[in-house]
């Protein structure tokens, strides 16, 4: 069978593409990473000290899961059931209160809200198949 030379040149020009691809991967990867890549905080307070005096460090720091003692949880989830959705100013108590900070109150009544709803759609989910 023959190869006509245009579909050599074809060939060629797409080694050649694949080959310059890999060697830009291979120089990222051997040199410096293409990502940053997470390391865990030896304490937050360095990072936000770094952040205020517009430092910039040179990978992302992750911040260590935030564990809600039973007091706390108990208190949240009974202002849940009063509200979904909680003000300002009383995100600002809750938060003082329970010692923690206002993200946090905040972040954990989304994951309680989209909780519920995955809950809610489970169930309707049941009820369909049922019928």
């Amino acid at each position: 069978m023959a190869v006509t030379s245009s579909v050599l040149t074809d060939f060629h020009s797409f080694a050649a593409r694949n080959s310059i691809k890999f060697l830009i991967r291979l120089t990222i990867g051997a040199g410096m990473p293409a990502r940053k890549k997470r390391q865990k905080a030896t304490s937050s307070s360095s990072a936000a000290t770094a952040a205020a005096s517009g430092q910039t460090t040179p990978f992302c720091v992750k911040r260590s899961r935030t564990c809600f003692t039973v007091t706390q949880l108990t208190r949240l989830n009974d202002e849940f059931a009063a509200s979904h959705y909680l003000t300002n100013s009383r995100r600002c108590q809750l938060a003082e209160q329970l010692l923690v900070s206002e993200l946090q109150v905040k972040i954990w009544f989304q994951n309680q809200r989209a909780k519920l709803k995955r809950s809610a759609r489970a169930t309707a989910n049941t009820s369909r198949v049922a019928q």
